[in-house]
């Protein structure tokens, strides 16, 4: 069970490196699942500090303030919360 576990973890940091400027900058923490949290330096090498991230399909990854905030927290709501409490 840990295995897949890890694997899932991977696979979804993998993806959410997919839609972020810099992949290889990306420090990831927090995560359950598809949800979780992530740092990485823009194209311009500024800083993000930790934003939230939800995987919901290969190609659909949203990431807090990239993503309308309204929609986000929706969607973090029903696919993450759950999960994080």
């Amino acid at each position: 069970l840990e295995i897949k576990k890890e694997e899932q973890h991977k696979f979804s940091r993998e993806t959410a490196k997919e839609f972020i400027p810099n992949p290889d900058s990306a420090k990831f923490r927090n995560q359950i699942g598809e949800c979780g949290e992530v740092s990485y330096k823009e194209a311009d090498g500024k800083d993000i500090g930790f934003q939230r991230f939800i995987v919901l399909q290969k190609n659909i990854v949203l990431v807090e303030n990239q993503t309308d905030q309204k929609q986000f927290e929706l969607s973090w709501r029903s696919a993450c919360t759950p999960s994080w409490k």
